[in-house]
Formats: structure tokens, sequence, C-alpha cells
């Protein structure tokens, strides 16, 4: 399942390989490219509950907002 996330606070390349990093490596996860200009990650994984984790853990855990595009 592909989801888009709306990732806020990425200013710089070296946010972008710090969210990609991050996310790449929660359960489940199968890909993730995340893009700073379009403020997103396009999350694929096996299931929707390990992307409601993901959002869950990295709004918890880091200083960036993420949050399902509608």
């Amino acid at each position: 399942m592909e989801q888009k996330l709306e990732v806020k606070g990425m200013t710089c390349s070296a946010c972008v390989r710090f969210v990609q990093t991050f996310i790449s490596k929660q359960s489940g996860i199968e890909k993730v490219e995340v893009s700073l200009e379009n403020e997103e990650a396009i999350v694929t994984s096996d299931s929707l509950s390990n992307i409601e984790s993901l959002i869950v853990h990295m709004n918890e855990k880091t200083n960036y907002q993420i949050s399902k595009k509608p």
C-alpha cells in the first residue's frame, strides 16, 4: 500500500536525508521517497497500521510534523 504523507519542518537536503532514513528504518516500511519541494513523503508499506505507527513515532521522536495527505 502506498500513502502520501505531509512532512512539515524540513528546510534543507540534510532534513530530507534524515526523514528518509528515519522512515526507512521503521518496521514494515518497504520504500520511501521524500520531497523537500512538495513537503511530502511517499511511503510504501505492507499495511496501513505500519504507516499509522510511523506517523505517531515520528511526531513523538523528531522535530518534524507528519500527517496523511488528503
